[in-house]
Parts: C-alpha cells; sequence; structure tokens
C-alpha cells in the first residue's frame, strides 16, 4: 500500500473547528491517504505553494482557480448562555457587552446588514475584539466574554444551551 498525502490549506477557524477534529475518523476510513493540513488566513498564492484543496468561507473567487460553492456560508449573532439566556436578553442587552469582531470583508459587509434588518446602531456596539480570524472570536464568545457575527458552518457542533447559541433571527 501507497501512503498518498492530501495537502489541504484553510484558514485557521476551518483547521480548528471543522478539520482537526475530524482527521481521526478519516484517518480510520482511508488509512492510505496522509492529510497535511495548512492553517492560514492569507490566500496563498497557487505558484508559490502546492495545495491539493484550498478551503475558504468565502464565495470570492481568485483569478486562475477554479472554484465550487461546497456548504452555505451564513453567519448568525452568536453568544454564550453564561452572558445572555435568551434571544430577547441579547437583544435588550447588546449595547452593554463587547463586541468580537472577525474583521473579514465578507464579515463586516454582513454585520451591515444584520444591523439593518434589526435595527441595531453598527456605530453603538461596543466593538472591543477586531481579529483576522474566527477562532479568538468563537473562544469567546463560549468563554462568555461577548457576542460575535460567525459562520454558522464554524459553531455547528458547538451549538448548545451550554456552549454557545445563537439569535434564531439571523442569519444572513
Amino acid at each position: 500500500n501507497t501512503t498518498k498525502i492530501l495537502t489541504v490549506s484553510c484558514p485557521h477557524s476551518i483547521c480548528t473547528f471543522l478539520l482537526a477534529p475530524k482527521i481521526a475518523a478519516f484517518q480510520v476510513l482511508e488509512p492510505q491517504i496522509n492529510v497535511h493540513l495548512v492553517p492560514s488566513n492569507t490566500v496563498l498564492s497557487h505558484t508559490d505553494f502546492s495545495a491539493d484543496l484550498a478551503l475558504r468561507l468565502s464565495s470570492s473567487n481568485s483569478e486562475g482557480l477554479e472554484h465550487r460553492d461546497i456548504a452555505d456560508c451564513s453567519y448568525v449573532l452568536a453568544y454564550s448562555p453564561l452572558v445572555f439566556s435568551s434571544d430577547e436578553q441579547l437583544l435588550k442587552g447588546i449595547y452593554n457587552v463587547p463586541f468580537l469582531l472577525d474583521d473579514s470583508r465578507d464579515i463586516n459587509d454582513a454585520l451591515e446588514t444584520l444591523c439593518d434588518d434589526l435595527g441595531i446602531a453598527l456605530s453603538k456596539l461596543n466593538i472591543t475584539l477586531r481579529v483576522n480570524d474566527s477562532v479568538p472570536v468563537l473562544l469567546n464568545i463560549m468563554m462568555g466574554a461577548g457576542i460575535g457575527l460567525v459562520n454558522k458552518l464554524l459553531i455547528r457542533d458547538q451549538i448548545s444551551e451550554v456552549t454557545i447559541k445563537y439569535y434564531s433571527e439571523t442569519e444572513v
């Protein structure tokens, strides 16, 4: 049996929350494939780096690369049950808690849409953290350190009454 290497380039958030937890099960099913995860929040040049597969949470297409949407990338307003016990409490206290922001273009666009849809003043949000990746945002939300707009795909395994919740009326 020859071992094959599958090199996957993806943002840290996809690596941390979607791929890494599933690698062991994949290796049992496909022992001849050795998966190399290459987490990076920048789009690596395909001329400088060879990846078999590049995953992104955006539908934007890099020129010259084949592009397929493989999942719904909607965003939801996520919060910890440690901070709010219900969606109603969230909306009442939205300006009083830290808002944690993954500062990517797609999320900023979705945040503007969310604020317009819910009548929330974007300028009044208490944005205390701006990062270029969802990992610190999600970890801080789960610890009860704030709220944030996150990709629903990233939190699907964490959604519960104990770990993380999302405002049910939002999906942008």
